[in-house]
């Protein structure tokens, strides 16, 4: 078995039910909202790209990835998705119109903008479309009220809106998500991290057969099932070798350490915190206990440490 399919991406496990389940989304030939949830790193970006891919052969698929960094940019998103679509001259003179009417008008982003983003995107669906945005909590405002907008008046035409969601403690913008969840046409596709039996299958991937069945609990013990950190484990071990003579464990180093960190800071901004609060503590320890020693409210520590413990790094 290879580490990562045909096309470069990494091998995808244990999805198959929530492939098929937006495959049929997309097949029902009418508007459908998809949001794909779940903790940090559990793989979101990875099911969303190999689906867009499958699909790219007789859908029309306009992708873009929403950045922390780039929330500030207005129409950011929207941007990206109209870059995708590769408009002619008429269809990219008009959006190029409605950008600097979104830029320059203060205030809430005007109708006009929200209708013509609207209309470009529905002019686009003369085939299935699929407009999926990767990492949707991080989108700039005026590109949520627009794709808000654009959910609410999709419902008869072959269009997959997909959206993937990280479950933070807090979202930047709970009213889209409201109301978006309140469409009849909207779907939810959670993503839990990885059984024992998909550690060991994603093991396999890059380990004999033998190793990763005998390393696997371990594994799934140390990552919680994330894929991101089995990754890294197996990066290690491909690097440094065993972590004993007897060949039992795999040893963490740079690579787990880097995946560690990179976990913490694609959370919200109060869980590494709450994690190095932890470490300190070197035991099991309540959310009162964690909130004295940082000064915080209970209540937001306790939600960062169910995100913590979502994320596999703590149990």
């Amino acid at each position: 078995m290879n580490a990562v399919t045909d096309e470069g991406r990494p091998l995808l496990m244990e999805r198959d039910p929530q492939l098929a389940r937006l495959t049929e989304l997309l097949d029902a030939g009418k508007g459908r909202i998809a949001v794909v949830s779940g903790p940090v790193a559990v793989g979101k970006t990875l099911l969303l790209d190999t689906f867009t891919h499958r699909v790219s052969g007789g859908a029309r698929v306009l992708t873009a990835t929403a950045s922390r960094t780039e929330r500030d940019l207005p129409m950011e998103v929207v941007r990206q998705l109209f870059a995708a679509a590769d408009p002619p001259q008429q269809a990219a003179a008009r959006f190029a119109r409605l950008l600097d009417l979104a830029g320059t008008a203060p205030g809430p982003v005007p109708i006009e903008v929200l209708h013509g983003v609207c209309l470009e995107l529905l002019a686009l669906a003369d085939r299935p479309l699929v407009v999926a945005v990767d990492d949707v909590h991080h989108a700039d405002a005026p590109s949520l009220d627009c794709l808000l907008y654009f959910a609410r008046r999709l419902r008869t035409a072959p269009v997959l809106l997909l959206l993937t969601d990280c479950a933070l403690p807090q979202r930047a913008h709970p009213l889209f998500h409201a109301e978006l969840q309140r469409q009849p046409h909207f779907h939810g596709v959670r993503l839990r991290p990885l059984s024992e039996a998909g550690v060991a299958s994603l093991l396999a991937a890059h380990l004999d057969l033998r190793t990763a069945d005998h390393v696997a609990a371990d594994v799934h013990r140390v990552t919680g099932g994330s894929p991101l950190l089995v990754r890294a484990l197996v990066d290690d071990h491909l690097t440094n070798g065993w972590s004993d003579p007897e060949g039992r464990t795999l040893a963490p180093g740079d690579a787990f350490a880097q995946a560690v960190q990179s976990l913490l800071y694609r959370c919200d901004p109060s869980v590494p915190d709450v994690a190095r609060a932890l470490a300190v503590l070197d035991a099991p320890a309540s959310a009162e206990r964690v909130a004295v020693l940082l000064g915080r409210e209970t209540r937001a520590v306790a939600r960062a440490m169910s995100a913590l413990g979502a994320t596999g790094l703590v149990h």
